[in-house]
């Protein structure tokens, strides 16, 4: 779901899916989060994803003991779109660029990530 960043109506949780795989493919970069039965655990309900043109907020419940989360706040560049799609053993995101000439070398602009990327 799309907010926009003048009426944010979500708030950032702490991150604690701390491992994914993040790849540029030109139009878009996707991230690859692996969770083993992740598509038996939860229904699509249970995987909440919002986002704006420089931000997003993934959360997972009934997935584990406490909700699963993974958010960033200020994206390397601005996104047009972002759709999460959940799969059998993992959660795939694809946030499709504003600007398709520019390369991410990682998700966020703080320099180095505090996340592992696999």
């Amino acid at each position: 779901q799309k907010l926009s960043s003048k009426t944010l109506s979500f708030h950032f949780h702490k991150s604690n899916i701390t491992k994914y795989a993040f790849c540029d493919e030109g139009k878009s970069v996707k991230l690859y989060i692996d969770m083993e039965g992740v598509g038996e655990k939860c229904t699509d309900e249970d995987v909440q994803f919002n986002y704006t043109e420089s931000s997003f907020d993934l959360v997972v419940k009934n997935y584990a003991e406490e909700d699963q989360c993974l958010c960033f706040g200020k994206l390397t560049a601005t996104i047009a779109k972002a759709t999460c799609k959940k799969k059998a053993n993992r959660l795939v995101l694809s946030l499709r660029k504003e600007n398709e000439e520019k390369e991410w070398h990682t998700i966020n602009d703080k320099g180095s990530p505090d996340h592992e990327i696999v």
